[in-house]
């Protein structure tokens, strides 16, 4: 026995410990964001009581948990994904019949084009699967072995684009990004770009109106508040997102209140924005007093 263990613990350095180590001195690691892991681990906290974020990597990255429970004196969670339009939260929320005090959805122009998750109906509340998850994601984050797309990139001679992701106890994130604010910037106004040729945002907006309106209006018969929030974002990316055309789209979803800061940073100001699309966590901070005294004011 001691023979075997022996061995095991020898194979275990060779050919896992000192690779690894190896490839952390020369080479790049990706980090990821949490989608299903956060939800599965977010999910079972939601109560009654809860103020609940939801929506893509604007909300996720710009609202801080911490502050608005400070604020408010009620438990916040920030259930907000990279990619997500709330759709997919809302409808396992109303399958367990979970109201929660306050919904803040966060939208904007590209909402009616966000994903939903489609492993929504398999997070049960399963401890098992949660620390299956949660035990994944750390290697993701810190196996090259494990998780093998930063190994290919480095072949490819590829720089990853995000470099961590620290995230806290109730959902929010911070994110560090590859290079100068300038190309951050450019990074985004890319993509965003992309979103537009790729999609046909006419044909979607009907759709996800309805089906948005549908599921706040149960919510609200069932006691919950629900909010539309629209996040700041720098003047470049104003220009492609219309605020008068999110201000129609949003028009017709009837939430408690729709809030709609888009401009309230008329800038491109690096203090501002980490990447022309997301909030600095110091501007964060300095967003969540107004948006945490509306919501204390309701």
């Amino acid at each position: 026995m001691v023979k075997f263990l022996t061995k095991l613990v020898l194979f275990t350095v060779i050919c896992i410990v000192i690779p690894e180590m190896a490839m952390r001195l020369f080479m790049p690691k990706i980090s990821h964001h949490q989608t299903i892991e956060k939800a599965a681990r977010l999910l079972p906290k939601i109560t009654k009581n809860t103020i609940l974020f939801i929506g893509d990597s604007r909300i996720e990255w710009g609202i801080k948990p911490d502050i608005i429970e400070a604020q408010t004196g009620s438990p916040t969670i920030n259930l907000a994904m990279p990619g997500s339009n709330g759709l997919d939260v809302l409808e396992y929320l109303k399958k367990e019949k979970i109201y929660p005090k306050k919904i803040i959805v966060g939208v904007n122009h590209f909402s009616p084009t966000w994903r939903n998750f489609k492993r929504i109906k398999k997070w049960e509340n399963s401890r098992l699967e949660n620390v299956q998850l949660q035990t994944a994601y750390w290697f993701k984050q810190h196996s090259f072995l494990y998780e093998k797309k930063s190994i290919n990139e480095y072949r490819a001679g590829n720089s990853p684009f995000f470099l961590q992701h620290n995230y806290d106890k109730k959902g929010g994130v911070i994110v560090k990004e590859r290079g100068n604010y300038e190309e951050r910037q450019a990074f985004q106004l890319e993509w965003f770009n992309k979103q537009v040729e790729k999609f046909n945002l006419d044909s979607l907006v009907h759709t996800y109106s309805r089906d948005m309106d549908a599921q706040v209006r149960h919510f609200r018969e069932n006691g919950s508040q629900v909010y539309g929030l629209v996040m700041p974002i720098c003047e470049d990316l104003q220009a492609l997102e219309n605020s008068s055309e999110i201000d129609s789209i949003f028009s017709e979803i009837s939430f408690t209140q729709y809030f709609n800061y888009q401009k309230k940073y008329a800038n491109n100001s690096e203090e501002i924005y980490a990447d022309c699309s997301h909030l600095t966590p110091q501007a964060a901070k300095e967003f969540l007093e107004q948006v945490a005294a509306a919501l204390a004011a309701e």
